[in-house]
C-alpha cells in the first residue's frame, strides 16, 4: 500500500462518519441524478463512471479498504452535493416545486403520517 492510499479508519473516520459517506455514494445510484458534465465536474468520466464507481468506493468504505485520494474527493464531494442540494446535485431540469397537497416533501425526517 503507498503513502497516498488510506483506509477509513486511517484517517480516523468514525462508523457514522463512513455511514455518511456511503449513503451520499448510493444516493447518486438511486433518486439523485446527473447530466454527463456534473459527474465529470465531481471528478468522474461521466454519468455512468459515476455509477460505478459510487457502488465501487462505497464497497470499499464498507470493507475498511483503503482508497486514493481522488476517490476520497469524490467520496466527499458527490456525498456533499447530493444532501446539500436539491437543485444541484438532482440536476433538476427546472426550479423546485414547492410541497404541497399532491406534492411530500422530497426529504423526510421519519414515518410517513
Amino acid at each position: 500500500m503507498t503513502a497516498d492510499v488510506q483506509a477509513a479508519e486511517q484517517l480516523t473516520l468514525t462508523d457514522e462518519e463512513s455511514r455518511l459517506l456511503q449513503l451520499g455514494l448510493i444516493e447518486w445510484c438511486g433518486p439523485a441524478r446527473s447530466t454527463e458534465e456534473f459527474a465529470v465536474a465531481m471528478g468522474f468520466d461521466g454519468r455512468e463512471d459515476l455509477h460505478h464507481g459510487s457502488l465501487r468506493i462505497r464497497a470499499a468504505l464498507i470493507a475498511h479498504e483503503a482508497l486514493e485520494p481522488m476517490d476520497w474527493a469524490r467520496a466527499l464531494l458527490a456525498t456533499e452535493l447530493a444532501f446539500a442540494s436539491d437543485v444541484s446535485a438532482r440536476a433538476t431540469s427546472g426550479p423546485p416545486r414547492p410541497a404541497g397537497p399532491t406534492r411530500r416533501p422530497s426529504v423526510s425526517y421519519g414515518p410517513p403520517s
